[in-house]
């Protein structure tokens, strides 16, 4: 229930605290970067804002390159509980 810029915003800070470089592309699309090599290579993470109404967005996070595991240690234990007063639901729940 918030807007694209304040999804951004968040993503933005999100990044800075994780220490993540962040590129913006057109079309609400984020690239969130580690700035050193893993197992795999540099983690690399797009996020993508979908708006549907201006109320109601949805925001597909998802790994580009980089380590599957340090990713989901990323995204369980810094994205999503820092998104979580603006997120309704997750996938799979």
């Amino acid at each position: 229930m918030h807007s694209a810029s304040t999804i951004t915003s968040k993503l933005e800070d999100i990044a800075r605290l994780l220490k993540l470089k962040v590129k913006k592309k057109d079309g609400g699309l984020l690239k969130l970067e580690g700035s050193e090599k893993g197992r795999k290579g540099v983690l690399s993470i797009d996020t993508e804002i979908f708006e549907f109404t201006p109320s109601f967005h949805l925001v597909k996070v998802k790994s580009s390159s980089g380590d599957t595991l340090e990713y989901l240690q990323i995204l369980e234990n810094g994205i999503r509980p820092a998104l979580k007063d603006i997120v309704w639901a997750w996938q799979g729940e």
